[in-house]
C-alpha cells in the first residue's frame, strides 16, 4: 500500500507541477501584458508632453518673431515718413511770345518748407511739348521763378515741387511780357 499512496502522491505531484506551471505562465503573461500597457500609455504621454512643449515654444517663438516684424514694420514707416519728400505738382499753361505776356514770375512766398532745417525745397520744371522752348530764372533776392516762353505759340509745362507744398495765396505773382522779365531777373538776380 505504501507503493500505491506514493503512485498516488506522485501523480498528485505531477498534476500540481502543471498547475503550478500554467498558473505561472499566465501570470507572466499578464505581468508582460500589463507591461506593454504601460509602455504604451508612457510612451502616448511623453508624445503629448513633446507635443505641447514643442507647441508652447513654437507659439513663443511665434510671438517673439511677429513682435520683432511689427517693431521692423514700425521702423520702416516711421522711417519712411521721415524721408518721404513732401511733393507738390501742377501744371503751367502760358501764352506764346506773340500774344504778349509770354514770361510769369512764379512766387515762392507761400511755400510750405519741410520740417528738417536741412531740407531745401527743389522745383522742377518739364515742358509738355516735344521743344524746349522755355527759360527759366530764378531771381534771389525776391525768391521768385521767372519762366518765359520763348515759342509764338500757348504751351503747357509740368511743374514738381519736392520738400515743399504751397500753402493758401496765389501761386502765379503776374504775368509779364519778356522785355518786362529780363529787367526783373536783372534787378532781383545777384
Amino acid at each position: 500500500m505504501k507503493i500505491d499512496e506514493l503512485e498516488q502522491k506522485i501523480n498528485n505531484l505531477a498534476d500540481m507541477q502543471q498547475l503550478i506551471d500554467s498558473t505561472v505562465k499566465f501570470h507572466i503573461t499578464i505581468f508582460w501584458t500589463i507591461q506593454a500597457f504601460v509602455v504604451a500609455v508612457l510612451g502616448v504621454a511623453l508624445y503629448q508632453l513633446a507635443k505641447r512643449l514643442f507647441d508652447k515654444a513654437m507659439d513663443k517663438k511665434e510671438k517673439e518673431f511677429l513682435a520683432k516684424l511689427d517693431e521692423i514694420e514700425k521702423n520702416i514707416r516711421i522711417n519712411l515718413k521721415e524721408e518721404m519728400p513732401i511733393q507738390h505738382a501742377f501744371d503751367l499753361v502760358m501764352n506764346g511770345r506773340l500774344a504778349g505776356r509770354n514770361a510769369i514770375i512764379l512766387d515762392l512766398e507761400n511755400l510750405q518748407l519741410p520740417n528738417d532745417p536741412h531740407k531745401k525745397p527743389k522745383i522742377f520744371f518739364q515742358p509738355k511739348g516735344y521743344k524746349d522752348s522755355f527759360e527759366v530764372h530764378y531771381m534771389n533776392l525776391t525768391n521768385q521763378y521767372c519762366i518765359i516762353n520763348k515759342a509764338g505759340y500757348i504751351q503747357s509745362i509740368n511743374c514738381l515741387i519736392v520738400d515743399g507744398v504751397f500753402q493758401k495765396g496765389p501761386l502765379i505773382s503776374s504775368a509779364v511780357s519778356e522785355s518786362e522779365a529780363k529787367e526783373l531777373i536783372k534787378k532781383n538776380t545777384q
